[in-house]
């Protein structure tokens, strides 16, 4: 919950970089984000900004902030979580990531770190714990 006299851009920051420790699978992920709702754009604005300069590769290599997925029936999960939460029945919209692996990584488990707006408390991804990297 990010209160309305926060430090907007490293409350939103923090959040989405805690949220994607180890490809969101981590028990206590922050993977739901409460803003104001007149910092609410905002705060998006920032969370697609972080989520999108996260650096998705192979764990060895020094510049990579984000690995894999543990193995394919999580990816598979997140990545069928991240489709429920913007088809027809949950519009969620998608402001950072979405469905389908990082460009230049074909092969693993690897998932895009993913930022979902509009997300309503009735919306599995609001109501089901994804284990993955997607901040609602």
């Amino acid at each position: 919950m990010v209160l309305d006299d926060a430090d907007l851009q490293t409350a939103v920051a923090t959040d989405v970089v805690q949220c994607m420790t180890n490809s969101g699978q981590i028990c206590v992920a922050p993977t739901r984000m409460l803003i104001p709702r007149d910092r609410y754009e905002q705060a998006v604005a920032i969370a697609a900004a972080t989520a999108n300069a996260i650096a998705v590769g192979e764990p060895s290599d020094p510049a990579t902030k984000m690995g894999p997925i543990s193995n394919r029936a999580q990816y598979e999960k997140v990545q069928r979580m991240i489709g429920i939460g913007i088809g027809i029945d949950e519009s969620a919209r998608v402001v950072a990531g979405g469905l389908g692996r990082p460009n230049g990584l074909d092969r693993g488990f690897y998932s895009k770190p993913t930022i979902l707006a509009d997300v309503c408390n009735d919306m599995a991804v609001a109501r089901e714990e994804t284990f993955g990297p997607v901040l609602c």
